[in-house]
């Protein structure tokens, strides 16, 4: 099965939603982690990664492959 590049416009919109998707995260960090355990910052971080991956792969493939 091979598999089709990305364009230039496509791996630029898939670093764009990336940023925006984590951007929350960075945010609650700078303002809210010295008020936290590690325990919760270190549970804020996996929820954010967990469901910024997940939606970063679900933008890429039904939304960001489709732009040429």
């Amino acid at each position: 099965m091979q598999r089709n590049s990305l364009t230039t416009k496509q791996k630029l919109l898939i670093i764009v939603v990336a940023v925006a998707l984590w951007a929350p995260m960075v945010l609650f960090f700078a303002l809210y982690s010295d008020r936290l355990s590690e325990r919760q910052n270190a549970a804020v971080a996996a929820v954010n990664l967990l469901c910024g991956v997940g939606l970063l792969i679900l933008i890429s493939k039904k939304w960001i492959s489709k732009v040429k």
